[in-house]
Order: C-alpha cells, then structure tokens, then sequence
C-alpha cells in the first residue's frame, strides 16, 4: 500500500550507517506484538490514515522502549534506543508535514515543532491540545475574539498558543501582527527564541515558502517579515508604545509567587486592562488570549 512504501522509504534516510545497517530492528518480522508485526498490521489496516499509522507505529515504540528499561544491563550500547528515536520522528513527522501543508492543520504543526524543539523525546498526544489548537483556529478565522485557558504548569499551554500559534499564523499570513506579553521579559523572549528556531529551520520553509524573516532588524524583542508582520515579545513591566497587533497573547502574566499578593495583582489587572487590551489594531476584529496556570 501506498502508506506502507511511504514509511519504508522515509525510514531509509537516515545519515548514519550504525543506523542503516539496523533498519531491520523497526521493519520487518523483528517487531512483535500480540496483534503480529507492524509491516502486517499497517497493510491490513482499512483506513489507512496518519492517526491510524501514528497510533500503530507508536504502540511498537512503546514496546520496545518497555522492554529496553526492563533489560538494561543485557544491552552494551544504546544504539538501538537512538535508531528508534531517529525513525519514530522522522516517520511521525513525515506524516504531520503532509497533512499540515494539505490541510492547514495547527494540531500537526504543534506535533512537528514539538519535535523540533525537544530533540529525542517521543510526543504524547491528548485531548486537551486537541480542543486547544481547534479554538485557536477558530480565532484564526475570526470566530472567537476573547480566548481565556488555564491549565497546570508542563501542559503545553506555552508551547501550543504562544510559540506554535505565533509562528502558524505568521506562516498562514506573513502580514500578521502579533504582540505577547508574559510576567517578565525573560521569558517572553525565550518564547521568541524557540519561534525563531522554528521559523529557521527547513520543514518550516517548506511548509511556509512565503514567509520570511528580514535579516539585520537588530531587535531581540522582535520577528520582522518580509511582508511587514511581526511577533513582540514584552512584559508586565516593558514598553509597548507605537505597537499595535492583531493579535494579542498575554501568557502567564502573574507570577505565581505573586497571586497572594493584591497589591501585585491589581498591578497586573491595570497593566491588562489599560494597557495591554488597548495595543488591538481594530477593536472590532483583533483577538485576545490569556494564558494563566490555575491559581
């Protein structure tokens, strides 16, 4: 089947000839389960879709990586752990490219830039990004102007609105202007660090050709493009005169150490309200969203 050849010939890319010479740990009759092989499973599967390869392929993951942890100390080298890591991204990734340039889909690209910046580590899909990356599209069409999610710390409520939101929509619209705003300057622009990263790196130019960075803009605050759009990152305390966005994203703007403090959180409440809300370059049609840990 056509998924099936697609997989095997994106498994044979990788660089390393340790790991070429071992594709045979991943294909073939070397990975088992209860439910047969992996190459056996995909060809009898009916509806043979990206989720449906995803969910098969993972569940082989997570077998071997149970059984690497259970049998340690009969293993000399990690290698067969690195291959599986190398393989598994580059075919789930292969998969989320496809479908977020035929499709336009955030939730892919949350999953693709998960990758990109988490080197080595295996995506674990849930609902909730789910739910989050379908309202954040909806604000993207205009559906939704006010957007308020609250979730616990390393739930990747950052990751999914300030970072892959940011450079989704400069992708989907290199005119766009967006404006985000966290507790302090710091983190807002590690956040634009991680968006530059992305926006640099070639599946993102592949995806986006028509989205580019000037060079020699000379601001570590901002992402210029070349059709005049741009991601700000500023604080609580920073400066926000002259700027105006389409969008605007205020991400964790309480410190957590703050929140029993009134006299701190008025502060922030002044700064939202006064501020913040009136950078919206047409009332009318700009969004806001707030990012905030449930305190």
């Amino acid at each position: 089947m056509k998924g099936d050849n697609f997989i095997k010939h994106n498994s044979t890319k990788c660089n390393s000839t340790k790991f070429k010479t071992q594709r045979k740990i991943v294909w073939g009759k070397n990975i088992n389960s209860e439910n047969g092989s992996l190459k056996k499973r995909i060809k009898n599967t009916k509806i043979l879709n990206y989720k449906a390869l995803k969910n098969i392929f993972l569940n082989d993951v997570f077998i071997m990586l149970k059984k690497y942890q259970n049998n340690k100390h009969k293993y000399k080298t990690n290698v067969e752990l690195k291959f599986l890591f190398v393989v598994s991204n580059k075919i789930i990734s292969s998969f989320s490219l496809k479908d977020i340039k035929q499709n336009n889909s955030l939730e892919f690209f949350v999953e693709q830039s998960f990758y990109e910046l988490n080197r080595g580590q295996i995506y674990m899909q849930n609902w909730h990004i789910t739910a989050i990356c379908k309202l954040l599209e909806k604000v993207y069409k205009g559906q939704i102007k006010r957007l308020i999610i609250t979730l616990p710390p390393r739930y990747m409520k950052s990751h999914c609105v300030t970072i892959d939101f940011s450079a989704w929509l400069l992708g989907m619209n290199p005119r766009k202007k967006i404006i985000t705003a966290s507790y302090n300057q710091q983190l807002s622009n590690n956040f634009l660090s991680q968006i530059k990263h992305i926006l640099k790196s070639p599946w993102y130019k592949k995806i986006f050709p028509n989205t580019k960075i000037t060079n020699g803009s000379g601001l570590k605050n901002k992402i210029l493009t070349t059709e005049n759009g741009f991601r700000f990152a500023t604080s609580i305390n920073g400066t926000l005169t002259g700027e105006g966005g389409d969008i605007l994203i205020a991400d964790d703007p309480h410190k957590p150490l703050d929140v029993i403090n009134k006299n701190a959180r008025l502060k922030v409440q002044t700064w939202f309200e006064g501020t913040f809300s009136s950078r919206l370059n047409d009332k009318n049609k700009g969004a806001i969203i707030l990012i905030m840990q449930r305190l």
